[in-house]
């Protein structure tokens, strides 16, 4: 009823019905802690993220929805902190946490917000795991917002690392100073504790096969003998081994025996195991490691 100024107006019809609705919470007079309205849309259209989920920002960490009575219904804009700003919520964008909404206020025309258009941005693949990138993400793949470089337990978790010293770690922003090939991270603290976790941006593959080029001969141009092959799984996070796939073995290739190899065969008529001897490396098509 304070909130609503209902102690500073005069009683008329007017201002009693605008009283009425801002006690009901379908308008604001004030900061708007007890709004109670269906707006979900902030200020510059951007849609509110459902009070009880926690992608991409984690809300159970500041307000409990799931209290009875609770007023954090839906995905609506609320004042439950009563910020001096009004009625606000998460957003569903995970670069902004947080926005200030545009609801009705009591007693003047209101021209609700609407839905922002999808900005269609063409994907910027990052070069060299990111390290070079010098972006404002701060906002990680698990929808946890960045800590501080500069906050005291990331400086002692991040003192022997060996980064990288042209790489500026500036703010909260999401950085690689240690070439991770996994791109660009922060610290963040999930559940109190600080732990790393990985930027949503988008690397380029590294280079799969070359083409191998033939020499040059003369009267005749530089010639390809076989074409590039795609792989379909990138070496950067499954290792070359996709790349060697069909090809015969080493030994086979180089025509090397294995000073073992008759006994292996001869083994083969009456035992699968070959007494326990050393194997050569690349002796065969495929090993078995036990340890």
């Amino acid at each position: 009823y304070l909130d609503c100024k209902g102690t500073q107006k005069q009683r008329t019809t007017k201002t009693i019905s605008l009283i009425r609705d801002c006690v009901e919470g379908h308008c604001v007079s004030g900061i708007g802690h007890n709004y109670n309205g269906n707006i979900n849309i902030t200020k510059s259209g951007r849609v509110c993220q459902h009070w009880s989920h926690s992608f991409p920002h984690p809300i159970f960490r500041e307000f409990n929805a799931s209290e009875p009575g609770s007023i954090l219904q839906e995905n609506f804009c609320r004042n439950p902190d009563k910020s001096p700003e009004g009625p606000w919520c998460f957003t569903k964008d995970p670069a902004v946490q947080k926005e200030t909404c545009l609801v009705p206020k009591c007693g003047e025309n209101f021209v609700p917000a609407t839905v922002a258009p999808e900005v269609v941005k063409s994907t910027v693949y990052l070069t060299n795991y990111g390290v070079d990138y010098t972006g404002d993400l701060s906002v990680t793949w698990g929808g946890h917002t960045c800590l501080q470089w500069s906050l005291p337990q990331v400086k002692a978790l991040s003192k022997d690392k060996e980064f990288i010293p042209e790489v500026q770690l500036i703010g909260n922003k999401c950085r690689n100073p240690g070439n991770d090939p996994e791109g660009p991270w922060c610290y963040v603290e999930i559940s109190g504790n600080i732990t790393v976790d990985y930027c949503d941006l988008e690397l380029c593959d590294d280079p799969l096969l070359k083409q191998e080029e033939g020499t040059e001969t003369e009267g005749r141009e530089r010639s390809v003998l076989a074409p590039a092959k795609k792989l379909f799984f990138s070496p950067r996070t499954f290792g070359e081994g996709e790349s060697n796939c069909g090809l015969r073995p080493l030994f086979e290739m180089k025509g090397i025996k294995d000073g073992k190899e008759q006994e292996l065969l001869e083994s083969y008529r009456e035992q699968r195991i070959v007494g326990g001897d050393d194997a050569e490396v690349a002796s065969a098509p495929w090993q078995v490691m036990l340890y």
